[in-house]
């Protein structure tokens, strides 16, 4: 009913005075902005809606315009209670980014399987509404059924031989990019301050040039120079350990061999002259990703691994919102219940 309104303007405007009963009025330029009737006419028959039914290509659950009309047509359609239950994955962001779009797509596949069985059982369906997060829609008089089918999916999430899996992968890859991230950081602080500690030096040699008789002004140089060389050609051999594009590695190995030739003065004009300096700098001088990467643990850690988040909302034919505003309710639900034990949502339990 709602695409039949949507694309027919003319269906709009001749019954604009006369709306039919559990209908949807547009009333504005965004396709979720609507408006039911309360009027006492007869419905629509809608009963062909199921034929029109489109799929997620991926997961192969019924898609977001589907669930939209389906809501429409339970509206319309019975005088029980409709349950529409919203579930998360939890930072499923960091999974991507960590393990790799093939694991996160694996993972999809897995609660996708939990929410198809554990609906069907109560002969509810399962929806995905877009990236990690799905819905169980379904109608019934019994609340406490939908609360248990619920507890059901985040128990199976938790307990998934396939997620634990990728669990231990997570933790592992997170401590070795974290400690890669620290062991350059630490690095770059160190090459910062040989090279202010040369060129400091340097400067004072060039002032007065009776320094370089000094023994301890000699040593100091000398030990600055050294140490200046050696922190780049560590900081070098380990940005070719991990360059994985071919011409960037070539060009590090350049660096690498004119570092060593060359006298400290010029290091700063390779770096400039290679244009590398600020590929190395966004690599591994970046202490926002080690704050990431440490909140990504302490999340882990917090929830005992990966957590998924669950809303449940009802509603009946007499409710006036649209579809979409509904989905909206439970998704504002979900992220209240981020924060919450109890209520009505319901967060994994370890």
């Amino acid at each position: 009913m709602i695409s039949h309104l949507q694309n027919n303007p003319i269906y709009l405007k001749k019954y604009a005075n006369q709306p039919l009963k559990n209908t949807l009025i547009f009333k504005g330029n965004n396709q979720d902005c609507f408006t039911r009737t309360n009027t006492d006419y007869k419905t629509q028959d809608i009963s062909d809606t199921a034929s029109k039914d489109t799929y997620d290509t991926f997961t192969g659950l019924k898609d977001k315009k589907t669930l939209l009309s389906t809501i429409e047509r339970l509206i319309s359609s019975t005088n029980k209670k409709i349950y529409l239950a919203m579930f998360d994955i939890d930072n499923f962001k960091s999974i991507n980014e960590l393990l790799g779009y093939k694991i996160g797509d694996e993972f999809i596949l897995e609660i996708t399987k939990i929410i198809k069985e554990e609906a069907q059982k109560e002969n509810f369906e399962g929806y995905r509404f877009g990236g990690e997060e799905f819905i169980i829609l379904g109608c019934d008089n019994n609340e406490k059924k939908i609360k248990e089918l619920c507890k059901r999916v985040l128990e199976r999430f938790q307990k998934s031989k396939v997620i634990s899996q990728f669990e231990k992968e997570y933790v592992a890859k997170c401590k070795k990019e974290l400690k890669e991230l620290l062991e350059i950081d630490s690095l770059m602080t160190k090459i910062k301050k040989a090279e202010i500690s040369y060129e400091l030096l340097s400067q004072l040699a060039k002032k007065d040039a009776k320094l370089l008789d000094n023994p301890t002004f000699k040593k100091e140089f000398k030990k600055s120079k050294k140490n200046y060389k050696n922190f780049l050609i560590k900081f070098t051999m380990f940005a070719i350990e991990q360059e994985k594009d071919f011409e960037k590695k070539n060009t590090l190995k350049e660096l690498y061999k004119k570092i060593k030739q060359e006298k400290p003065k010029n290091y700063r004009a390779l770096f400039n002259a290679a244009h590398i300096s600020e590929h190395l700098l966004d690599k591994y001088e970046n202490q926002d990703k080690i704050h990431q990467i440490n909140r990504w643990l302490s999340v882990h850690q917090k929830n005992k691994g990966f957590s998924a988040t669950c809303s449940i909302i009802n509603f009946n034919s007499s409710t006036l919102k649209s579809p979409m505003e509904l989905v909206n309710e439970a998704g504002e639900e979900l992220k209240l219940g981020k924060n919450q034990d109890k209520g009505k949502v319901y967060i994994k339990s370890n």
